[in-house]
């Protein structure tokens, strides 16, 4: 569900299609890195960063899947 929601946000890209608890995507138009501050710093998400291709990715567990499912996706937009 989570997966779905963010590849209906024109500047997010998921990359392949994930299948069990890691969720990596990159921005298109947006710095990756300025995107995690503020969502670490205003939104109390913390994610890693990649490198080549620049992206994120995070776990997602028992413990998060709610609020992800809940809040994650409203917080990128």
């Amino acid at each position: 569900m989570v997966v779905a929601q963010m590849k209906q946000i024109s500047e997010i890209e998921v990359f392949g299609e994930p299948k069990l608890c890691v969720l990596s995507f990159r921005t298109k138009s947006v710095s990756i890195f300025k995107l995690l501050k503020f969502m670490e710093k205003k939104k109390d998400w913390h994610i890693s960063a990649l490198h080549r291709p620049e992206g994120a990715h995070m776990t997602i567990t028992l413990a998060n899947y709610l609020k992800m499912r809940k809040e994650f996706v409203k917080d990128l937009i």
